[in-house]
């Protein structure tokens, strides 16, 4: 069984020695299979994307109609600070727990969001929208996308201030 472990991840080597290097997964665990891990960030790209609709969808009927509960999209949105930690995006993680920390802070304190604000919210998911589907597509990621992000969820935290 190892030696067809081996000879599996061998080809998934080669493969990978071809590929980009900002494409590339990074092993931290030689012991599984490479089309498990492959599966497993597969699913976990299409898990992110399916939870960036939903809060997508929960904020703009909250633009909408402020009556709407958004009370799980600080949760949600630091499922996706994990999923990025995952992806390798420190820079999108930080956009995204700070954005869900400024989320909590402005229910706890029972204050309703701007425009400015649901605006920025939106800005930081879609650097981690870009994220998923650069991968998704093996497209080159940009840096350039995160630091958008992260201005946007600074830019909350300093309005809460």
């Amino acid at each position: 069984m190892n030696s067809i472990l081996s000879a599996m991840n061998s080809i998934g080597i080669l493969v990978r020695n071809y590929t980009s290097n900002r494409l590339q997964l990074s092993v931290n665990n030689t012991a599984i299979s490479l089309d498990r891990l492959d599966e497993a960030h597969q699913t976990l790209l299409t898990e992110t994307k399916n939870l960036i609709d939903f809060i997508c969808q929960s904020l703009t009927l909250y633009a909408n109609d402020q009556t709407q509960n958004i009370e799980a999209i600080a949760g949600s949105l630091k499922e996706l600070a994990g999923a990025a930690e995952f992806l390798g995006s420190t820079t999108q993680q930080h956009a995204l727990l700070q954005t869900a920390q400024f989320i909590q802070e402005q229910l706890e304190q029972s204050q309703p969001f701007n425009t400015d604000q649901i605006h920025c919210i939106f800005n930081v998911l879609a650097g981690i929208d870009m994220l998923v589907d650069n991968l998704k597509n093996k497209q080159p990621v940009l840096q350039s996308m995160f630091n958008v992000a992260l201005s946007s969820s600074q830019q909350l935290q300093k309005k809460a201030a």
